[in-house]
């Protein structure tokens, strides 16, 4: 038997936990309850649990006890098709104390927690112990109350990241822990130094509060797409924005509860009339010529592009330095700038080339 909870206006929380079932068949459990002066020596109350019983804790909220300020214990028992069973007693003080504990909600890394009540009995013994689901480790917090002791504050501490769904108790070394309530631990995307990129830049994620072995699920979300996010999560813009249309789209992240939006949207830069120019000033139809497109590429993905002169399609080969040449379709003789269109933008060059069919004068 687990020492009880004391869950305020709520009642006093009995645990009973059973660590592994024989084959034995549970006919009823429950708890034995009296005042402390020993098994015996005064009336026994005898609670039974009207739920089956589980392998793990059994627990029964009772309304509350008879006597305030004196020590109580309480055993558990199970009975079986063969045999009765009866843990160690464990002692207690029973010391009503009028709170609300919170509902169970949502909380981060670093929020601050606060519990409404009568706080005046609580003195600086009392500590709040943080228990984590499914583990054995517990942890201390620091706690604050109100100068008019009807409220008490404390903060969630790093160790509880995404996913986590600890339960807190307040208590000290003579007391029984008094039940404050539980939340759920969610993790946040951090928000970007800056929302305006080039197609081509990479960007670098990171998360507060997240737990790499975490069960609960942590996206990104931009536009219309979701990225399952792990530990410097990273990713060029281009691949984030594939397949969609437009140049800003929605930002923010889903931490298994909750969907948040940043106030800034992505937004791709936008190229200028300049980004592209000829290199040279006179071409035929149907050749290649030199022409420099680098810092268009930076913003623009050309193989999703269509891209045309003079009404004709054309095609662009690339290379890292600037050294890049475009094949002309059978144009028309006048003075084109190059267009290309995909679904982020449409670009038309300031420059551009004069195209003259080839004249042959003689042979």
């Amino acid at each position: 038997v687990l020492i009880p909870e004391n869950h305020g206006s709520a009642g006093v929380k009995f645990i009973g936990r059973i660590l592994h079932l024989n084959d034995e068949s549970i006919k009823e459990h429950g708890f034995l309850i009296q005042e402390a002066s020993g098994f015996g020596n005064s009336s026994t109350i005898d609670l039974k649990i009207p739920a089956k019983s589980q392998t793990g804790n059994n627990f029964l909220m009772v309304n509350k006890l008879d006597k305030a300020g004196i020590n109580y214990e309480v055993k558990y028992y199970v009975i079986t098709d063969k045999n009765k069973y009866l843990s160690e007693a464990v002692k207690f003080p029973y010391v009503p104390i009028t709170l609300t504990p919170i509902e169970e909600r949502n909380v981060q890394q670093g929020e601050i927690i606060t519990i409404k009540g009568d706080f005046s009995k609580i003195d600086s013994t009392y500590y709040i112990t943080g228990h984590g689901e499914n583990s054995s480790i517990s942890d201390n917090f620091y706690l604050q109350i109100s100068a008019d002791k009807k409220s008490l504050n404390f903060r969630i501490i790093d160790r509880y990241g995404h996913g986590d769904e600890p339960y807190f108790t307040l208590s000290n070394n003579l007391s029984m822990p008094i039940y404050l309530g539980r939340v759920n631990v969610v993790s946040k995307i951090d928000p970007l130094c800056n929302y305006d990129f080039y197609l081509r830049d990479r960007i670098t994620f990171s998360a507060t509060g997240f737990k790499f072995d975490s069960k609960k699920p942590l996206s990104i979300l931009v536009g219309n797409k979701a990225f399952s996010y792990k530990t410097n999560f990273e990713s060029y813009v281009e691949d984030l924005i594939r397949g969609q249309k437009g140049n800003t789209f929605k930002f923010g992240y889903y931490n298994g509860a909750d969907t948040v939006y940043f106030p800034k949207p992505l937004t791709l830069i936008p190229p200028i009339s300049s980004d592209y120019y000829f290199r040279e000033t006179y071409a035929h139809p149907n050749v290649t010529l030199s022409v420099n497109a680098y810092e268009l590429g930076r913003k623009m993905d050309f193989l999703a592009s269509k891209i045309t002169l003079g009404g004709k399609e054309a095609s662009i080969y690339t290379t890292w330095n600037g050294s890049d040449r475009l094949t002309l379709g059978d144009v028309e003789d006048g003075s084109y700038p190059v267009k290309f269109v995909n679904n982020h933008f449409n670009y038309t060059s300031a420059d551009k080339v004069t195209v003259k069919k080839l004249q042959i004068t003689s042979f």
